[in-house]
């Protein structure tokens, strides 16, 4: 980097010293330039690299070898590499950091350069307009053809002196500049630090307090920020304690999943024993609890009752009315009423304090295992299909009857019909004619129809399961919009009647 001694090998070992010193800088952390310190420190080892190194060659090359005189070693050859040097070193070395990834552009270090560079061409512009405007006597001493060698060399110590003033002031401009930077770039960094410590979840602004004092638009911003983290912490208390909430809500909500569940018959087959049925069945909530139904049991060795409902509504309430009815429907039947009058006697207890006019649609059976016998009723509930693996499936005829809970006094009709061995009585919620595409076309009567035929030859569970697969194919991604309830009854016969 020397303007004049690299030619000289005692000048390349003092601007070598260079390296040295910078070198020592980085090891001593500052591998990667991020602040306007870290710039400072930079600057501050050009300059001292270059004296130390330029001043050794000075001493080895001029005053030792070359026998010269101090002032013509100094104004010389010291003066001249000292102002080349430094000048070509704050150009060139910020330039040579970028590439080599040690100068990270911050807003402190873009600030600084553009000071710099400022400074530096500052200078040189100034020193080509002296020379552009010097006496004629300076154009010929530099055109060389002054022959009064006392007057050359004088003239030429006076710009040597003036490049070193011109030095040293470019130097004592950029670390002043270095401290107003840094003074201005100071609130903006306190900033971002404390943005930093925000992102990472200590919601404390202690640091930019005094940033936040100011008067100017850097006060306003950190005071909007103080506001800011103000708010956030509330938010933040607000989330955690709906959090807290919600777990437990959570956690309650799958307690009472299990205790829905079990309320509903489980095992299967439910009747080892009893070879004349074969029976299987589901529910689907289409949230943590339902308020679909299904129920099954004996009123009489031979006489099987079940029934398969469905309240208005989702969730919770859907779920607590839900329960209700079905206890109310199993007393009912245990104790000896007919399907017609289990859904009278239920609707009438449900009904009084019905206040928010809840009703649930019920199907109710009782099945006489010897003969094949059905008696049922209908309290708004989507008909059942019948059908064996001879002659397909078909829905049943049932009068709609009237939903049970909202109104008193509600008279349901029974209504009978006979199973053959081998014929399946499929029942339903409307949760599953109903289940959605996210196109909103409807699973439908029609394709539950279809369906149901493919699953002719198997037993009531794979009917139950099967028809849940050819619901999950159609629907594909759409979120269940509704409880699905399945339940398959398939009558095998007595073996004492013919």
């Amino acid at each position: 980097m020397s303007g004049y001694g690299l030619q000289y090998w005692d000048w390349c070992i003092g601007n070598g010293l260079f390296g040295a010193i910078a070198g020592v800088a980085f090891l001593t952390g500052l591998r990667v330039i991020r602040t306007v310190e870290q710039f400072g420190v930079v600057l501050l080892a050009i300059l001292l690299a270059n004296v130390f190194g330029l001043a050794t060659g000075t001493i080895i090359g001029s005053l030792i070898l070359h026998r010269m005189s101090f002032d013509e070693a100094i104004l010389g050859w010291f003066l001249p590499s000292l102002v080349t040097n430094v000048l070509l070193d704050i150009l060139i070395v910020p330039l040579l950091l970028l590439p080599l990834r040690r100068l990270v552009l911050t807003l402190e270090t873009r600030v600084i350069l553009v000071v710099t560079f400022l400074l530096a061409a500052c200078t040189l512009g100034t020193t080509a307009i002296l020379i552009s405007r010097t006496s004629d006597t300076l154009v010929n001493i530099m055109g060389g053809t002054v022959n009064d060698p006392l007057v050359a060399e004088a003239t030429l110590d006076q710009l040597r002196w003036a490049g070193f003033v011109a030095v040293i002031i470019l130097l004592a401009g950029t670390m002043t500049s270095v401290f107003i930077v840094k003074r201005l770039t100071s609130p903006v960094s306190q900033l971002c630090d404390v943005a930093k410590t925000i992102g990472s979840g200590n919601f404390k602004t202690e640091e930019i307090r005094p940033v936040a004092n100011r008067k100017d638009e850097l006060g306003e911003l950190a005071r909007t920020l103080e506001h800011m983290v103000e708010n956030l912490k509330v938010y933040m208390q607000e989330l955690q304690t709906a959090t807290s909430v919600r777990e437990r809500i959570e956690s309650e909500l799958r307690v009472a999943t299990e205790i829905q569940m079990s309320m509903l018959p489980r095992v299967f087959p439910p009747f080892p024993d009893c070879k004349e049925i074969d029976i299987f069945a589901m529910m689907k909530p289409a949230r943590e609890v339902g308020g679909d139904l299904y129920d099954f049991f004996f009123v009489k060795p031979d006489h099987l009752c079940f029934v398969i409902g469905d309240v208005c509504g989702k969730g919770v309430p859907a779920a607590l009315f839900m329960a209700i009815t079905k206890a109310l429907l199993k007393t009912a039947g245990m104790a000896g009423l007919p399907p017609d009058e289990m859904l009278g006697q239920t609707n009438n207890i449900l009904n009084p304090e019905n206040d928010s006019s809840m009703f649930a649609t019920v199907f109710c059976a009782i099945l006489n295992t010897r003969t094949g016998e059905i008696t049922f009723a209908n309290g708004g509930h989507p008909p059942p299909l019948c059908g064996n693996a001879v002659g397909g499936f078909e829905y049943i005829k049932v009068q709609t009857g009237f939903v049970i809970g909202p109104l008193p006094d509600i008279a349901f009709t029974c209504q009978k019909m006979a199973l053959k061995a081998g014929d399946t009585i499929f029942l339903y919620t409307d949760g599953v004619t109903e289940a959605t595409t996210i196109n909103n076309e409807l699973y439908s009567e029609e394709r539950l129809h279809r369906d149901l035929y493919k699953f002719k030859d198997t037993d009531a569970e794979g009917m139950v399961t099967g028809i849940n697969r050819e619901i999950d194919t159609f629907v594909g991604d759409a979120p269940q919009a509704d409880d699905i309830t399945m339940l398959a009854i398939r009558f095998t016969g007595h073996p004492d009647v013919a």
